[in-house]
């Protein structure tokens, strides 16, 4: 830019230049600053955010459906605001931290602090998750502790992690009748079917998954036959998690924190969980 400036001016010391001709140039020389001076003034090139998560349906649904899930909902609403383009794709979730833990992906979406404490954390979580026992309506049992399983059958998914407990006692009881895996493309469907035809006594599942599954497959006969029995523990704040490789994290995590404020205040966020038969966490 220095360059050019030099040669206009010697341009315009030519004596050869008329008056007319000297304006033309100065008026050229103008709007070529402008021009500049906007481009400089455009903000740095929006960043491509890849989030990875596996199927967890309605936090992390199918990538390029209509119903991606709420928190890849959450993410795009909030970092195409900046301009950013977010993309999401689905991977097997321990790869997908190791590969995030790299700095391959931006973000894991779904995750709870134990799963990767190194990660970049937002202050505002981005949903709950929470261990909940079903059983048919009417039924008298509750669950207080691994020992009262003891008292029923109970319908677990297959490669579901639980929590330590409930996975020790789901590993000391393969194949024995007092623990029924369902497995397949409609695993918790399975659960369901098995519980009410008394196939099983219990069947443990996050309740945003069971409540979105029931609403998203109008089982509303479902929904007034099975009732809640316990839980194994409060629930676990679960969050969009940035890669501790990418010196970016940091400021994603702000922004994400800051637009989910923003939705929440707005009724956005409200509007958005509905759709997924949710209501706000908070």
């Amino acid at each position: 830019m220095g360059v050019q400036l030099d040669l206009f001016f010697q341009c315009l010391s030519n004596k050869n230049f008329t008056v007319k001709e000297v304006c033309m140039k100065v008026k050229c020389f103008l709007s070529l600053f402008f021009f500049i001076c906007i481009i400089y003034a455009l903000p740095v090139s929006a960043d491509q955010i890849v989030v990875i998560a596996d199927p967890w349906c309605p936090f992390t649904c199918e990538p390029g459906s209509a119903d991606p899930g709420y928190m890849i909902e959450i993410a795009q609403a909030v970092f195409t605001k900046s301009g950013h383009t977010v993309v999401y794709k689905n991977l097997e979730w321990k790869k997908a931290i190791e590969e995030t833990r790299k700095g391959k992906y931006t973000a894991i979406v779904g995750g709870i602090k134990s799963d990767a404490p190194d990660f970049i954390y937002p202050d505002k979580s981005e949903g709950t998750s929470q261990n909940v026992f079903f059983i048919k309506k009417g039924t008298s049992w509750k669950y207080n502790g691994i020992d009262s399983l003891k008292k029923v059958k109970l319908g677990v998914i297959q490669g579901y992690s639980y929590s330590e407990a409930l996975d020790k006692y789901i590993a000391d009881n393969p194949g024995k009748p007092d623990v029924q895996v369902a497995s397949g493309d409609t695993p918790l469907q399975q659960n369901i079917d098995r519980l009410m035809k008394g196939q099983i006594d219990v069947f443990i599942e996050d309740p945003s998954v069971y409540g979105n599954y029931c609403g998203s497959k109008n089982l509303i006969k479902v929904l007034g036959a099975i009732q809640a029995a316990g839980s194994d523990g409060p629930p676990e704040k679960i969050y969009i998690a940035f890669s501790p490789a990418n010196p970016k994290s940091k400021g994603y995590a702000t922004e994400l924190s800051a637009g989910i404020v923003r939705m929440r205040k707005s009724g956005e966020l409200k509007k958005l969980l509905s759709k997924y038969y949710l209501k706000d966490w908070e």
